[in-house]
């Protein structure tokens, strides 16, 4: 008599058994994960140490980013944006532009960026109509650039 049915019996259990193994293994790893999202939509007034900015002197209307959104631009040209500074602090700053990541970063020798407040000291509580000056050079593609306020005690 032969024996073969019993040694299909243990090749079976021996599947059997790594399978229950991994179908184990793998219950004790998985698990679900819920994830709950919120989305608030963030306004406020632009502060840089104890600045704000504002479109008209009596502080009713922030000026945000789209103020410096210049849109369309020919070369050559100037072009001119105007807005309030106070400072909101407690001490006197003393005022300055600060000019980074220009892209393309040659345009930073083809284009001038004045303004008519630097080296101004703004005391607490005070405003000062600013404007600045952006002089566009012979471009000849889309530019960007960090343009920011910058105050000191003083």
């Amino acid at each position: 008599m032969e024996r073969k049915p019993r040694f299909k019996f243990r090749k079976l259990f021996a599947v059997l058994a790594i399978t229950i193994g991994l179908i184990m293994t793998g219950v004790g790893v998985t698990y679900a994960v819920l994830t709950y999202q919120r989305t608030f939509t963030v306004t406020g007034t632009p502060n840089i140490a104890g600045l704000s900015l504002w479109l008209n002197e009596a502080r009713t209307e922030p000026a945000l980013d789209s103020l410096f959104a210049l849109g369309s631009v020919d070369p050559g040209s100037n072009e001119v944006v105007s807005f309030y500074v106070y400072n909101n602090g407690t001490v006197p700053l003393q005022l300055s532009q600060v000019l980074s990541d220009w892209s393309p970063s040659e345009y930073s020798s083809l284009i001038t960026v004045t303004w008519n407040r630097e080296g101004l000291v703004l005391n607490p509580g005070s405003q000062v109509q600013a404007t600045v000056t952006i002089q566009i050079g012979l471009i000849s593609e889309a530019f960007s650039f960090k343009w920011k306020i910058s105050g000191t005690e003083s």
